[in-house]
């Protein structure tokens, strides 16, 4: 049996993984993937992943998932999807000690819980691409039959 094909994250899901990364950055004062294990740098961590569940759900048990555990581990560099199970852990717990952490979470998901224009440009990156792909099929079929008339030119 071959391995699954690897799904491709849409252009939209990154996109929005780095909006709320850049956020998390500026809310922190530092950049929440670097750190190591220091308590300040997990902790912010664990609100991103938290903030990611919470708008992907990516725990659910869908047939289809626009972000799945190990996609989030590969964005922040984790060598598997257990890490972030272990950030979204005990979040109950930690957001009634943390309680500021719980203000920062949600002033974050309220700025990209239905990003309009994240969806509206990934749309419009995606037409570009789609009409630019159209464009070099035309081409090549304009070329195809192009030789085809040569070559039938050439027989007669």
């Amino acid at each position: 049996m071959y391995p699954a094909k690897k799904k491709e994250i849409s252009q939209y899901v990154i996109r929005d993984m780095e909006i709320i990364h850049k956020y998390l950055n500026l809310e922190f004062g530092f950049n929440i993937l670097d750190g190591g294990r220091k308590r300040i740098f997990v902790d912010a961590r664990r609100v991103f992943v938290q903030i990611l569940q919470a708008k992907y759900n990516f725990k659910a048990g869908k047939a289809y998932k626009l972000l799945t555990l190990q996609d989030v581990a590969d964005y922040m560099n984790y060598p598997n999807h257990s890490s972030i199970i272990w950030l979204l852990r005990n979040w109950d717990t930690f957001i009634s000690w943390e309680p500021r952490y719980q203000e920062i979470y949600a002033k974050i998901l309220r700025k990209v819980e239905d990003n309009y224009n994240i969806k509206r440009n990934s749309l419009l990156d995606q037409k570009k691409v789609l009409e630019n792909d159209l464009l070099l099929i035309n081409l090549q079929l304009k070329q195809l039959e192009s030789e085809q008339e040569e070559s039938n030119s050439q027989n007669s």
